[in-house]
């Protein structure tokens, strides 16, 4: 079993061991370029491998639309970290209906970042035995912090996951010297705001060292 695998199946372990009467809510964080989806799809994988239901999404789902998310200027980091997601919506939607004494009805989604649009998803049921798994930017702030049962930050040096962005994002962004620049200036920068006003280490449940994908370390 490879290092990464291992990693993962402890988490697992820490997880089932909660005993709650409601789908334990699992937030992940951490910078952009970290890892954090990936992450999250092994993490839900191995919960499925070991029987118990799981429900994978993300907060992209619930982006402001751009005239919200860009009203500080496109390279923002202040506009990213305090204008880029509607968090009552992700609260009212999705983390309240699956706590405590919630109905179970949830929606993973309420704004489509591809089109723009306000989109008026069927709510899902859920089933109190259900593991929730959210990735996403800034999951860990003081908003959402207090309706997750178990938080996850995935931490990586700035250096290594600016030349991941830079890699992944230059068809977004149209070359990866403007990847770099946008993660740098807008994302990161954010996360820097992020890490001085709600310290996500020091209430994560599990830090995990990603700077080696491979052979990623438990640090707490």
């Amino acid at each position: 079993m490879s290092q990464r695998k291992k990693l993962i199946e402890s988490i697992v372990q820490k997880i089932k061991s909660l005993s709650l009467d409601h789908p334990i809510r699992v937030g992940i964080d951490g910078v952009t370029a970290s890892g954090k989806s990936t992450f999250a799809k092994e993490l839900r994988d191995a919960l499925l491998e070991q029987g118990r239901r799981c429900v994978l999404t993300t907060l992209d789902g619930f982006h402001n639309p751009k005239a919200i998310r860009y009203q500080k200027g496109r390279e923002s980091a202040e506009g990213y970290y305090l204008d880029a997601y509607n968090y009552n919506q992700v609260i009212q939607n999705l983390l309240l209906p699956l706590g405590p004494n919630g109905n179970l009805k949830y929606r993973i989604k309420v704004h489509d970042l591809k089109t723009d649009k306000l989109v008026d998803l069927l709510y899902s049921s859920a089933d109190s035995s259900e593991i929730l798994v959210v990735d996403g930017s800034f999951a860990l702030r003081k908003e959402l912090r207090d309706h997750w049962d178990f938080k996850i930050y995935i931490k990586v040096d700035f250096e290594v996951a600016l030349l991941r962005a830079a890699i992944r994002d230059a068809i977004f962004f149209g070359s990866a010297e403007r990847a770099l620049e946008m993660t740098r200036k807008r994302y990161h920068g954010a996360h820097l705001l992020h890490n001085e006003a709600a310290a996500p280490c020091s209430i994560a449940d599990v830090i995990i060292n990603n700077n080696n994908p491979q052979r990623p370390t438990l640090v707490i």
